[in-house]
């Protein structure tokens, strides 16, 4: 991969992140403005998604969709993703947008762990250093003040970021699997699971909330796209640290729509988690099947 490719890969995974923190802010001024469930965003969100996929779905034929060696690692891909992105949603609701991001950054922390325990990767003495470093840096984030959050959304924003990791784990047994194939299957039955989970009470959005359904779906889908085309141009391990441009893009919108400004001691926690998160992610250079989408569901 040459030097040109790896900064075009490099603005297109920035992008594709950037798109998720506007996907957070919608979701979360939709919720507050509105009171649309959770679920019901999440359905949304992976019916845009579905919809752009029914081309690929088409031409490679229905009936071959779940024709896979690799399909039961697709499936708990699924089921992991889905169940991600909902508990998403209600975390960013629950605290301010800046916040539940910089805490659902966290997957990094969790993936080191998880690899080690799951598959078996040795995790030095230097990472497990930077790992505590970061934790160091959620409890600075949540300060002695918590800014009105309570334990139950602070545990849910760190079990959002444990999942997260569990399907970046998840990904790393898929890298000979079709993305276009894991991603229509994923749409297909996150939209059926989400959509029975919503049906008892759906109520249908109005007005201009179809503007907000349609660019948290938009985002959704601009944001897998974004990543995994920024993945054919740059390593992994270059792409990975630019997902906390998600955390300075939440900081952005917080500010203009809701006028958070973290204390200093939240920045600098902030900084902290940023800051050995990335040492963790080049830590992966070595591995070439390290994930290129560290938190995207």
């Amino acid at each position: 991969m040459n030097e040109q490719g790896t900064i075009y890969g490099g603005v297109l995974c920035a992008l594709g992140y950037i798109f998720l923190a506007v996907m957070s802010g919608a979701s979360k001024y939709l919720q507050e403005i509105s009171g649309i469930p959770a679920i019901e965003i999440t359905f949304f969100s992976y019916f845009f998604v579905l919809l752009a996929s029914l081309p690929w779905i088409f031409m490679t034929g229905p009936a071959n969709l779940f024709k896979s060696p690799y399909i039961h690692l697709v499936l708990t891909r699924t089921f992991l993703g889905t169940l991600t992105y909902y508990l998403y949603f209600i975390t960013v609701d629950s605290m301010p947008l800046v916040t539940a991001v910089t805490l659902i950054n966290t997957a990094p922390f969790w993936v080191a762990l998880l690899a080690a325990i799951l598959l078996g990767e040795r995790v030095g003495k230097a990472a497990l250093g930077f790992i505590a470093a970061g934790f160091t840096g959620v409890v600075m984030v949540i300060g002695p003040t918590s800014r009105g959050m309570n334990a139950r959304s602070v545990l849910l924003a760190l079990l959002v970021g444990v999942l997260a990791a569990s399907v970046i784990v998840c990904r790393r047994s898929l890298k000979d699997e079709s993305w276009q194939r894991t991603v229509a299957v994923y749409s297909l039955l996150a939209t059926l699971l989400t959509g029975i989970a919503m049906a008892p009470s759906f109520t249908m959005p109005s007005g201009w909330e179809w503007i907000f359904v349609a660019c948290i779906g938009a985002c959704m889908y601009a944001m897998q796209a974004l990543v995994q085309l920024a993945a054919r141009y740059a390593r992994a391990s270059t792409l990975g640290p630019i997902s906390y441009a998600s955390i300075v893009a939440s900081g952005m919108i917080g500010w203009l729509v809701w006028g958070h400004v973290p204390t200093l001691l939240e920045t600098a926690g902030i900084l902290l988690i940023i800051a050995s998160g990335v040492v963790i992610l080049l830590s992966e250079k070595r591995r070439v099947s390290a994930p290129a989408d560290n938190n995207a569901g």
